[in-house]
């Protein structure tokens, strides 16, 4: 095969596959290695290919745990919350319908001056509130159901 057959068969790949990818680790090692090796680097050479390094530690505080648990509350009439998992990082902390990046419930960016929650509509595109407490969370609980609702 010729580097534009290899190209389109990593394509058609990444289309069939990219429902089954959840994770970043998952993308890395299904998607970017492949086409990395495509390119004609060698993957397994550190001095072609450096894994990421990141030296900013992600904490989860107790305040997103908290703030989890407030989106758990509004959910739980609408759907099994053993789908609706947190996954933090170092801007904000997700929380995900089935555990899926592809489908955000929320975004809570706490780690900033101000806080916010980001709400995603049925195109996917973010609205960002700005909250005082944890309870303003509660204010936004028809947008979250009717985020989870949209991924049923």
């Amino acid at each position: 095969m010729d580097f534009k057959e290899k190209l389109t068969a990593l394509a058609e790949r990444v289309a069939r596959q990219k429902e089954e990818v959840r994770t970043e680790e998952a993308t890395k090692t299904s998607f970017i290695l492949p086409f990395l090796q495509l390119l004609g680097y060698d993957i397994f050479n550190p001095s072609e290919v450096r894994p990421e390094a990141d030296s900013r530690k992600i904490e989860t505080t107790e305040e997103e745990i908290q703030g989890f648990y407030i989106v758990c509350a509004i959910l739980c009439s609408v759907v099994d919350l053993e789908r609706v998992v947190m996954r933090d990082a170092q801007s904000y902390c997700a929380i995900l319908f089935d555990d899926n990046n592809r489908k955000p419930i929320c975004r809570m960016h706490f780690n900033g001056g101000k806080k916010y929650v980001e709400t995603f509509d049925a195109d996917k595109v973010g609205t960002k509130h700005q909250i005082t407490t944890l309870n303003d969370i509660y204010k936004l609980s028809s947008e979250l159901v009717a985020t989870v609702k949209n991924y049923l």
